[in-house]
């Protein structure tokens, strides 16, 4: 339940909140800072959720020791409420939407993910979260094959091109 709060919150703040601040703050005109408020406010919820799941974590690292990092889930969960609460700071230090905005869509892609995680609790999407994981498994060579291949196409289209701009600049 703690995580589904949070996550609502987080989402909250950056697909709406901070949107809403950052137009107020454009039109210095009509500008009261309840929006900065409200966004300070939201932070300051997130922050608090975020030292609560810390504290699970190491609790778990506790119990765990060094074991605990062999998992993917532990890493892409310590990366994505590190990089919630760092959202929150740049919230709270009057950085700009658009510096915001990289950081916070890596937080979120991974606080849905995280997600996933949950539903691998329940019978009924236990086995489709099981299979999608295999499959990415499966398709770890062949991807490593394809981005290779584009990687050498690019490459070489990119130097072919960089010849057409110079016949244009003629």
């Amino acid at each position: 339940m703690p995580y589904l709060v949070y996550t609502g919150l987080f989402l909250f703040l950056t697909l709406y909140l901070l949107e809403i601040k950052e137009n107020e703050l454009k039109d210095k005109m009509s500008f009261t800072g309840n929006w900065e408020n409200a966004c300070y406010r939201v932070d300051a919820l997130i922050i608090i959720t975020i030292l609560y799941f810390l504290y699970m974590e190491f609790m778990q690292i506790k119990v765990q020791k060094l074991d605990h990092f062999k998992s993917f889930w532990s890493w892409s969960y310590l990366l994505g409420i590190s990089l919630s609460g760092a959202v929150c700071i740049m919230d709270f230090a009057g950085s700009s939407i658009t510096s915001i905005r990289p950081v916070a869509s890596i937080a979120i892609l991974l606080n849905w993910l995280r997600f996933f995680y949950y539903l691998r609790l329940f019978e009924a999407t236990q086995s489709l979260i099981r299979m999608i994981i295999e499959m990415f498994i499966d398709m770890e060579t062949f991807s490593f094959l394809l981005f290779t291949t584009v990687f050498a196409f690019s490459n070489v289209f990119m130097l072919l091109g960089q010849n057409s701009q110079a016949d244009l600049r003629i």
